[in-house]
């Protein structure tokens, strides 16, 4: 699936004001939208995936030692989140907020998740802040996230193993 066959090269790096209307206008309606409520938060991990392109990299810089730090491929991409199922009962995220970047082929995005754990009353809610850099088709070739460790470590505090039930990360 290709984000909107959108030529994200066209926005000339000078005009910043147009392109941030652009971008936010466009993640906030067409991405953001369909793509996180439909794929992300409707558990629909294949279509979630399918934005990625087949050599794409998810970074998390700063994830804890039992959680992993890098996903290399769209295979791997798809196998973390399809983990997921098992791992969260639902997935809300909302205050959704897009920037673009001197980089026209890049965007922010901050967003609070509102997470319910698996055959659990816990909750894992954090805070987000990602970057991604789409390929000249509008394929995610790079996803990275930043989020606070801690939250996730005492989310997962009383089932560790359950944290999308992945080996601690390797360097």
């Amino acid at each position: 699936m290709i984000i909107k066959d959108i030529a994200f090269t066209a926005y000339p790096s000078n005009d910043v004001a147009g392109t941030r209307a652009w971008y936010e206008e466009y993640l906030g309606l067409e991405f953001a939208g369909p793509y996180v409520e439909d794929g992300l938060e409707a558990m629909k991990f294949d279509a979630w995936a399918d934005l990625f392109a087949n050599d794409a990299v998810q970074e998390n810089p700063y994830a804890p030692s039992n959680f992993p730090s890098r996903f290399v491929g769209k295979d791997a991409l798809r196998d973390h989140y399809a983990s997921m199922k098992t791992t969260y009962a639902s997935m809300r995220f909302w205050d959704r907020r897009f920037q673009s970047s001197s980089d026209p082929n890049e965007i922010m995005a901050e967003f609070r998740g509102d997470i319910h754990l698996a055959n659990s009353e816990r909750k894992y809610d954090n805070r987000y802040c990602c970057v991604f850099r789409f390929d000249a088709v509008g394929k995610i070739e790079l996803y990275r996230e930043y989020f606070n460790p801690q939250i996730l470590i005492e989310a997962f505090a009383d089932a560790p193993a359950q944290l999308h039930g992945l080996e601690p990360a390797t360097s």
